[in-house]
This record gives structure tokens, sequence and C-alpha cells, in this order.
């Protein structure tokens, strides 16, 4: 994801992980960790 978009928005990065998490995990610590690597850029 970062590599085709390096800010990506919240929904980017969930529309991005749909397919490849288990939905009840809740992708936050993910999302979160997506949007602090796209800010290190």
């Amino acid at each position: 994801l970062l590599n085709r978009n390096p800010q990506p928005t919240r929904d980017d990065v969930i529309r991005s992980i749909s397919s490849n998490v288990c939905r009840c995990t809740g992708y936050k610590k993910i999302v979160e960790a997506v949007e602090a690597a796209a800010a290190l850029d």
C-alpha cells in the first residue's frame, strides 16, 4: 500500500487489508501501524 500510496487515508488502509486480515481482529493496531509508517516519510 505505501509503495503505491505513501499517504493513505484510514479508509485506504482498511480497504487494503480487508481481504487479508480476519475482521475479528478489529484492525485498529494494524491501521495505526500503517499510519505511523506513512508519517515517517
